[in-house]
């Protein structure tokens, strides 16, 4: 199982928060965590971090892409490397690890087991609710952005993710990635699944609790 981190955490950190990587392996899995993008000990990590958080939240989906990117190279490293099974490599991620999740769906074929957590399939539709959390409502500087996030928005080509295992969990009480953006995913997808005889293949849960807090 290989395990992606949040957005300016790094994979140790997020084990000292949430203990995933260990109870992944108490569970008999094995593990795979490393630093995504300009996080950790990635080239470029700590100037991101020095830089003002909103110039930090700019640059989210430009991590999520590059990294997503990235995956297809990685799994079959991972793959050809004998760890684990091969046929049933998995991929879990929190918060922005979850939105690269939902990229990686779309791009590759080499995983079939996906489970983003407290993520949102939607890119432009969260960028605009973050601006608007930070009280920007004018988004006429940011529609060149906009653009972009939509030709990437990972449900655009979702007859590619149709072939995954998708387990979708969010928090409801969760004021970051609002469950409404899982929701939304799973519901559009979980149609087409069925529509394709497919509708075992994607679950959802959904927890009485705030972003990434939740122990199950």
């Amino acid at each position: 199982m290989v395990v992606l981190h949040g957005f300016t955490s790094n994979s140790y950190r997020q084990e000292d928060r949430t203990g995933i990587i260990k109870k992944l392996y108490e569970n008999n899995f094995c593990v795979v965590a490393f630093d995504s993008v300009r996080h950790g000990n990635r080239e470029g990590a700590e100037e991101f971090l020095q830089k003002e958080i909103k110039e930090q939240e700019e640059m989210l989906f430009d991590i999520v892409l590059e990294s997503a990117m990235e995956m297809d190279g990685i799994l079959k490293f991972i793959k050809s490397s004998g760890v684990g099974d091969e046929k049933r490599v998995g991929i879990t991620g929190i918060s922005m690890g979850g939105f690269i999740i939902f990229k990686t769906a779309e791009l590759t074929d080499e995983v079939r087991y996906l489970a983003p957590m407290v993520a949102s399939p939607y890119f432009e539709e969260f960028a605009k609710y973050a601006l608007k959390k930070n009280g920007i409502e004018n988004f006429e500087e940011y529609e060149e952005r906009f653009k972009i996030l939509r030709e990437q928005e990972p449900l655009k080509n979702k007859e590619c993710i149709l072939s995954k295992n998708l387990f979708i969990m969010a928090g409801e009480l969760d004021n970051i990635v609002p469950e409404e953006f899982s929701k939304k995913g799973y519901e559009e997808l979980k149609e087409l699944y069925s529509i394709n005889g497919v509708a075992q293949n994607i679950k959802y849960k959904s927890y009485p609790a705030q972003h990434c807090e939740n122990e199950e």
